[in-house]
């Protein structure tokens, strides 16, 4: 099977306990982009993130969700927002399990993933962790330990749901810096959740805003983080700057009432 240039979900809805959590959204994300899906608590970005993915009903169409779930797992990798790991296995294990869409029932792990898993925790500052209990980790590095296997993957595309939270800022940074470098140097495509809008202008090639289960606002960052979205969807007001590195964020402060 090729991977494909591009996933799309077109007009998802999803509806609990009787309410739309999630209303006609639609995207598309193209390998060498890195997206940014943005938006205040509870707009939806979760659950856009898992009906695109095929993982919760929904009405609508997407790509990913059409996929035999082998294909798929072989198209994209997807990062939960939820961090549990059940059993007490060394990490180099955990992470090598983002090789199985590749095995055929039964067969043994190639002896070269262990190289790949190696190099994947060095990326992530997880160097000396390969024999640690996976259940004896720190919030941060089990955060890191589940991207580390979803970058073992290695599929196209990567839907990632709050990777950086949780995080101490410089990991946080090294996380999102990542994610644009996947895109822009490896061709793959990245759709992210991410709560720092700071983060978000600086790393994300496009934005995708949500607001109470609806897609408000898609665009560059310097398009779409304007004075008048930031009011209105996140009830702040900062300074914006655009420099030679991109749009800068400064002196966010929330509404007065």
């Amino acid at each position: 099977m090729a991977a494909p240039e591009m996933i799309f979900a077109n007009d998802l809805s999803v509806r609990r306990n009787g309410r739309l959590a999630l209303q006609g959204a639609s995207f598309t994300l193209r390998r060498g982009e890195c997206v940014g899906l943005i938006g205040p608590n509870g707009a939806g970005k979760t659950t856009l993130l898992r009906a695109a993915f095929g993982l919760d009903r929904c009405e609508g169409q997407s790509s990913l969700a059409a996929l035999a779930a082998w294909e798929r797992a072989r198209v994209a990798a997807y990062l939960p927002q939820g961090r549990v790991i059940a059993w007490p296995v060394p990490v180099r294990d955990l992470v090598a399990l983002g090789r199985l869409p590749y095995l055929e029932q039964g067969a043994r792990l190639p002896v070269e993933v262990a190289a790949l898993v190696d190099h994947v925790l060095d990326q992530l500052d997880l160097t000396g962790f390969g024999e640690r209990d996976a259940t004896a980790l720190s919030g941060g590095e089990t955060a890191r330990v589940l991207l580390a296997r979803a970058l073992v993957q290695q599929t196209p595309f990567i839907l990632a749901d709050e990777p950086a939270a949780g995080l101490d800022p410089g990991h946080q940074i090294s996380v999102m810096r990542l994610f644009h470098e996947l895109a822009g140097q490896q061709g793959r495509g990245v759709l992210v959740t991410c709560h720092d809008l700071a983060l978000a202008a600086r790393f994300c090639d496009r934005l995708i805003v949500l607001k109470d289960g609806v897609l408000v606002a898609e665009g560059p960052p310097e398009q779409v983080l304007t004075a008048a979205l930031l009011a209105d969807v996140f009830g702040l007001r900062a300074r914006i700057e655009a420099t030679q590195d991109g749009l800068h964020l400064s002196q966010m402060d929330v509404l007065a009432d």
